[in-house]
């Protein structure tokens, strides 16, 4: 099984909008189980974001990921430099 990321992919297929929709589900699906588990990945990004088998799509790195929800929740806001 070969993964690539998704920069890579997005560089080299020419029909990446039949693509789409199907990326954005998985991709959604991930953060959302991320999220309900009080997780913020934190560094979103096409480089991230690995495909396996032009099906499948993987969140990774997640090296910057954080608990939203520490003691005293603090809100998390974009560009935070945790």
């Amino acid at each position: 099984m070969r993964a690539v990321t998704a920069l890579t992919m997005l560089q080299t297929h020419e029909s990446i909008c039949s693509l789409i929709d199907s990326r954005c589900v998985q991709i959604t699906l991930a953060l959302q189980h991320m999220h309900a588990r009080n997780m913020v990945h934190m560094d979103v990004k096409p480089d991230n974001i690995y495909i396996v088998d032009d099906t499948m799509y993987k969140l990774g790195d997640l090296g910057l990921a954080t608990s939203s929800c520490s003691g005293n929740c603090n809100r998390i806001e974009e560009g935070d430099a945790r």
